[in-house]
């Protein structure tokens, strides 16, 4: 940051934009991904004492730069920030700059795919930067604190500036303390004594004024960076240490998205997350799956909240050059735009990178590419060691660390993360314990922290009997009980990560809310679920804080109580669903019992995976943003009655088929599992009520909502009597609705 504002001069160009906001949560399967021009004028009036850089803090995921019609350059790469010096294009007058941004799949640009929407556009802000003719680099000054104690901190700093080398010129430098004190120095290398030292509870920073001086001792231009002092180690058997203190890392991963903006946050929004993770009683941030805008590394700064940050490769790579050079520019460029932030302690540069190999049905070749894979792990690690031996360095694995540890990878990084969902996409809450305890024996010597962990949940779905994929907030929240405890409570496992800070946009995700991925301890919309209190009442500092997070919890763990009309009831599930719009609620099935209503016969619809049953699909059903409505149903259901008073009654039953004839096409990131071929061929049905026909040999569509509404009245204590007959497979039902009407006099 440049403190002289008559040296240093910002001119804002494009505003954070991307053309995905909407079509990537739509009903329509995809997303724009492909090329986008973005132009601009501005005026200028050009002075041969500055220079002028064209400045972007992120697009997606390549750019082509040009102004007044002449090439100023390219970058790959989405989340990193880079500019073009324009000095020799700029004119004066209107000057027109333009930017053609591609989102395109590119083998050769890490993501490859992700659990996550490729958002397109230039989605952070860009800018016209005007400077000296003779300046300090942007991101040009380093400051390394390799030496530090309570007693003293040894600080080195170096400048990066745009003259040659042997250029006459000197650099002057100051220190700004936390409480204010400026101390003038003599040298780029030098000892503070009794530093203020940088903690989650006491956040102090200190900044750095460096100033290039001409020979005669003028003021070329200033440029400042914040800095924090701190030192710490991580202990393969007893975890993490923070200046002196065991400290175990609590919190969460974040993804930089909102429904409504896609990508385009702006600082207020970034701003809101670090806040609401602080305020939740965390104390650490996994900046995932790529360097984020730099007010999140600000706020982590300021509010102390220690961070990892990582390289987006993610699920697997390219075996080219390409990808490898691509690769190592965007560790080099995360490495120098966030190392003087304090709150980085580790990098990491690779996640799950062996989820989705693309030779796993050829052995030997697929041997060859797991050894490619380590081999680029090997040389990224030792570019973070050259870059920034002070830090750590991690990569991240899914759950199959036999996978991992047989190619040897696991003996790469410092630092082992585990990515697991033991209770959630397989097995039980104790696949943890199982999981850690065996690869803490295969590896004692690497430090283990629990990178991602967590389950989906809407907060409109209840469950009386919560098991795993039924998005009820109840299964999640027992969930995230038995992780806490696990993590506090192993001395060996250094912290936690929760997946996710935040529900984020995921578009080929189906499930609860389609588009998105669930397992927010927020909504899209920051909204706190009943798990965000419950590690606030867990992790606050303040007791009073930790009540009023336990009260919190409470109030939305409450289940809903159904009115008597309208008598809304979701078949083939324990599931109750509250919906937004009206806060209407629906209740799970019951049997029938004379006297009250509920169904007869049949079965529940559950979807059947090597890993066993799920109770509702994971499908994203057309025509509606209901959809829990139409994610359970019951088969071969024969009848379902309703005794209830004499009366006139608008009765609607709900459908959407869930069983798929031929192929069974799921999303991978739904269920971490195979689904079963049933071997469905169809299924044609006449439904009555009260003897009138209202369909004959109907099939439902797959996937798609159907409601269909009668209007009837009963008489004699008739009650409501559905009957349903299939003349091909089994019958099916989702839901059912009934409306008193009201009697005219």
């Amino acid at each position: 940051m440049h403190l002289l504002s008559f040296i240093f001069t910002i001119l804002p160009l494009f505003a954070p934009h991307t053309w995905n906001a909407e079509d990537a949560i739509d009903d329509t399967p995809g997303y724009l991904r492909g090329e986008q021009t973005y132009e601009v004028s501005f005026p200028l009036q050009v002075s041969p004492d500055s220079s002028y850089l064209i400045c972007f803090d992120g697009a997606n995921q390549e750019a082509w730069v040009s102004l007044n019609g002449s090439p100023l350059g390219y970058h790959a790469g989405g989340y990193t920030r880079f500019y073009f010096d324009a000095t020799d294009k700029v004119c004066n007058g209107n000057n027109l700059l333009s930017v053609r941004v591609s989102n395109a799949y590119n083998p050769d640009i890490p993501p490859l795919s992700a659990d996550f929407t490729f958002f397109g556009g230039i989605y952070r802000p860009a800018y016209l930067t005007i400077l000296p003719k003779h300046h300090i680099l942007p991101d040009g000054i380093t400051i390394c604190t390799s030496e530090v104690s309570e007693k003293s901190a040894v600080v080195e700093v170096r400048t990066q500036t745009s003259l040659p080398e042997d250029a006459k010129c000197r650099l002057r430098y100051s220190v700004v303390s936390p409480a204010g004190d400026t101390l003038r120095l003599k040298k780029s290398r030098f000892t503070l004594q009794q530093p203020m030292l940088w903690s989650p509870d006491t956040p102090h920073l200190y900044t750095m004024v460096v100033q290039l001086c001409d020979r005669r001792g003028r003021v070329m231009d200033e440029a400042s960076t914040r800095f924090g002092l701190r030192y710490y180690h991580f202990d393969a058997q007893t975890g993490f240490y923070l200046n002196g203190k065991p400290l175990k890392l609590i919190g969460t991963n974040r993804h930089q998205d909102e429904s409504g903006y896609g990508n385009a946050l702006e600082d207020w929004q970034h701003e809101r997350d670090i806040r609401l993770l602080k305020e939740m009683g965390g104390n650490f941030l996994r900046v995932s799956h790529y360097p984020q805008a730099r007010r999140v590394m600000d706020m982590c700064d300021s509010l102390g909240i220690l961070c990892s940050v990582e390289i987006p490769l993610v699920n697997a790579i390219t075996e080219s050059q390409d990808f490898e050079e691509n690769s190592m520019r965007m560790l080099d460029e995360m490495i120098q735009q966030n190392r003087n932030h304090p709150c980085v302690i580790v990098w990491a540069y690779m996640n799950e990178i062996l989820l989705r190999p693309p030779f796993k049905n050829h052995p030997s070749r697929d041997s060859l590419y797991r050894q490619h894979a380590t081999e680029l792990a090997q040389r990224l690690n030792s570019r973070c060691k050259a870059l920034d031996p002070e830090r750590y360095t991690m990569i991240a694995f899914h759950d199959n660390m036999k996978l991992y540890n047989g190619c040897a990878m696991t003996a790469v990084p410092d630092i082992i993360g585990m990515n697991i969902y033991q209770g959630w996409y397989s097995g039980n809450f104790s696949g943890l314990e199982t999981s850690l305890e065996a690869q803490h024996a295969a590896t004692p010597e690497k430090v283990l922290l629990i990178s991602e962990y967590g389950a989906d949940c809407d907060t409109r779905i209840r469950s009386a009997k919560p098991v795993r994929f039924d998005y009820s907030i109840d299964h999640a929240l027992r969930f995230h009980q038995h992780y806490l405890h696990v993590i506090q409570s192993t001395p060996y496992i250094a912290g936690g990560a929760v997946w996710n800070l935040n529900d984020f946009q995921s578009e080929g995700r189906a499930g609860a809310i389609s588009h998105f991925n669930l397992k927010g301890l927020t909504t899209t919309h920051r909204e706190p679920k009943a798990t965000y209190y419950y590690y606030q009442s867990m992790l606050h500092p303040d007791a009073a804080m930790r009540a009023h997070a336990k009260e919190q919890m409470d109030s939305l763990l409450r289940m809903p109580v159904a009115t008597e009309y309208p008598i809304c009831v979701l078949l083939g599930t324990d599931r109750w669903f509250t919906e937004n719009t009206t806060g209407q609620i629906w209740q799970s099935e019951q049997a029938y019992q004379k006297g009250s209503h509920g169904y007869i016969g049949g079965h529940r619809f559950s979807v059947q995976t090597n890993h066993g049953r799920l109770p509702a699909a994971d499908a994203d059903i057309m025509n509606t943003h209901n959809d829990p409505i139409f994610q359970t149903a019951r088969l071969g259901i024969s009848e379902y009655r309703l005794d209830v008073p004499d009366g006139a009654y608008e009765l609607t039953l709900y459908f959407a088929e869930l069983q798929q004839q031929g192929e069974v096409t799921m999303s991978v990131y739904n269920l971490g599992s195979k689904v079963l071929d049933t071997g469905f061929e169809g299924r044609k049905m006449t439904i009555c009520v009260n003897g009138q026909e209202i369909c004959h040999d109907w099939q439902p569509e797959w996937n798609t909502a159907c409601a269909k509404t009668i209007c009837i009245r009963t008489h004699h204590d008739e009650g409501i009597r559905i009957t349903l007959n299939a003349s091909q497979g089994e019958t099916i039902l989702n839901a059912i609705k009934l409306t008193k009407l009201e009697e005219q006099q």
